[in-house]
């Protein structure tokens, strides 16, 4: 019986284990399904099965562009309040954190090519 069994540690290794290798070879897998981008056809997720059961590998969570924004200028709002609430300067408080949005502009690398994961959703027998 192929099931994940034993400690947490040894879960946890092979969930390492496979995040590796579909990350690594999954050109080479064929999957079960999969789910591509609208837009530019790019691969957002896909079930495969492995030894030891199906797996679901995904580009992991991303936000809209709008969200992004929206998530930024909240954390700088709420940064900012914080600043002011300690007493620290209203105008220095301002340019390290509100005032650096409109200098910056908003990009977000982490949002656009988030982090690969994978997680185990069904083990069986053979």
């Amino acid at each position: 019986m192929p099931c994940m069994a034993g400690t947490a540690g040894e879960w946890f290794d092979r969930h390492d284990e496979v995040s590796r290798q579909l990350s690594e070879r999954r050109q080479g897998l064929r999957p079960l399904a999969e789910a591509q981008c609208g837009r530019d056809s790019r691969l957002l997720g896909a079930v495969y099965v492995l030894k030891d059961g199906m797996w679901l590998w995904h580009r992991g969570e991303r936000l809209t562009p709008e969200e992004s924004r929206r998530e930024y200028l909240g954390n700088a709002a709420d940064e900012y309040d914080t600043l002011i609430d300690n007493g620290e300067d209203r105008a220095e408080s301002w340019s390290a954190t509100l005032g650096r949005v409109s200098e910056e502009g908003f990009r977000f690398p982490g949002r656009s090519e988030p982090e690969p994961c994978a997680a185990r959703i069904l083990s069986y027998v053979l």
